[in-house]
């Protein structure tokens, strides 16, 4: 700051008292400060303003508050009225009153956070201080593990740790949630601690998961890219379709995208009975059928596949090594390392174990995308569809068959019987109800004896005769 000196010169002498230097070196004088006439003779209440010091007033040549420096103020302020209107005297009540009127604490929290501290300062028979203690020594045996998921629960994101140190000088102002956390991040590396325990809380049913999804993900890829029937059916498939669309703009095709052969159930049969698919499927049944046979066994393994895609799996993967290695790094210079030394040394090989079977998944599932020309994104969902509906397809086909097959036994049942009475017509017999017609006209018709009745009040049929 000050005058700049000449090359060589002397140096530059400082600013005079009551004055500052800008940016380019010239000296301003220092703003005025407008003091009022006495202090306030009461505790006031305060104006919570942000105030501009001299300093960046006097920063500019011109702006309002430089001017308004030295101006008279154009009314007369009663500062005793000004006494009498906001001070903050303390009013005097009784016991009860003020029993009644607690002062509000303050919250910070959302409510499922606030619910979550209450419990783990409530249900766990644990004074605060005990748990704070606790946690400072590392006291695995006071830290279960549902205290440990309480924990993880009670930790506050940045905002709220940021909102809760503004507080460090009254913590009596906060409520009781509030004010624990707030001596909980007061905890030697508490963040650490907290970050281990989640991490060993955490670690087993999230490795469990990924593992399984992984296996049934790499046994889906692996089917996929050994079934040479996929080829064969797209073969089948793309000729149908080039003889189909011939002269049209959609022929001459040298191949078809995967996601577009949905559309085979699109093109019906003249009399609109069949699918395109359906007619593939039925000469595939019945020229090749090992290929339905591969492509029904390869459903399985398919439709075992967890929904999610290999995307959101890799993420998990890659969030479950870093965090488990993470944790570990930050906490093995740490006194309380040698409590979760033998639970790294464990889990570190294993998630990198995990994360390389990942990457080669993945590689594979590249190498698929590129071999039938699809995204490494979509190339399994496409896959899995086709498949899916040629064994549905074939199902159907099945079935119908099964109906048809069902129909011609009844009507061979039938013709049967036909055969069988005119085989007996001809050699002079009859059928079975012509056969009984003929016993009964040549037999003559035989007439049922007449019923006796018994008691009643007309007697039986013989008194009636002999009373006639």
């Amino acid at each position: 700051g000050g005058i700049p000196r000449a090359p060589g010169g002397p140096p530059a002498p400082p600013p005079p008292p009551g004055s500052f230097s800008t940016a380019r070196g010239l000296v301003l004088p220092a703003v005025k400060v407008r003091e009022p006439e006495r202090t306030p003779l009461k505790k006031m209440r305060k104006l919570n303003w942000e105030k501009l010091d001299q300093g960046r007033v006097g920063k500019t040549d011109v702006n309002v508050w430089k001017k308004l420096a030295d101006k008279e103020l154009h009314i007369k302020l009663d500062l005793s009225k000004i006494e009498d209107r906001f001070c903050a005297a303390e009013v005097q009540a009784d016991e009860s009153k003020a029993k009644e009127q607690k002062p509000k604490l303050i919250t910070i929290f959302e409510k499922n956070r606030t619910m979550s501290v209450n419990i783990l300062l409530k249900s766990n028979g644990l004074r605060e201080a005990d748990l704070l203690k606790a946690m400072a020594a590392c006291d695995l045996r006071l830290i279960t593990e549902g205290v440990a998921r309480q924990l993880l629960a009670a930790v506050p994101t940045e905002e709220e740790k940021k909102k809760l140190l503004e507080y460090e000088e009254n913590p009596e102002l906060l409520s009781p949630p509030e004010r624990f956390v707030l001596k909980l991040i007061h905890v030697p590396d508490y963040e650490i601690l907290i970050k281990c325990l989640k991490v060993r809380q955490e670690f087993e049913g999230q490795a469990f998961e990924i593992h399984r999804n992984l296996q049934k993900i790499e046994s889906g890829v692996n089917a996929a890219v050994t079934c040479k029937s996929i080829p064969e059916v797209l073969l089948v498939v793309l000729d149908v379709g080039n003889f189909l669309n011939s002269g049209t703009k959609a022929g001459g095709a040298a191949g078809v995208k995967l996601q577009s052969l949905n559309r085979l159930l699109d093109t019906k049969t003249s009399d609109g009975n069949q699918t395109l698919l359906h007619f593939i499927v039925e000469e595939l049944q019945v020229q090749h059928p090992k290929t339905i046979v591969r492509f029904r066994a390869l459903l399985e393994v398919l439709q075992a596949m967890p929904k999610l895609d290999l995307k959101t799996l890799s993420k998990d993967a890659h969030d479950l090594k870093t965090n488990v290695l993470g944790a570990a790094a930050a906490s093995r210079d740490r006194p309380f390392f040698p409590k979760f030394e033998t639970f790294f040394k464990k889990t570190e090989p294993f998630v990198q174990k995990l994360w390389k079977k990942m990457e080669s998944v993945q590689g594979t599932v590249k190498k698929l995308a590129e071999y039938y020309l699809d995204t490494e994104d979509e190339v399994m969902d496409h896959l899995r569809e086709f498949v899916t509906l040629v064994v549905r397809t074939d199902r159907e086909l099945l079935d119908l068959k099964a109906v048809e097959e069902k129909k011609e036994e009844l009507r061979q049942k039938k013709e049967q019987a036909r055969l069988e009475r005119e085989a007996r017509m001809a050699a002079g017999g009859s059928s079975d109800l012509v056969g009984e017609l003929w016993s009964e006209v040549s037999g003559g018709f035989r007439t049922r004896p007449p019923r006796r009745r018994v008691g009643g009040a007309g007697g039986t049929d013989e008194q009636q005769q002999q009373q006639q």
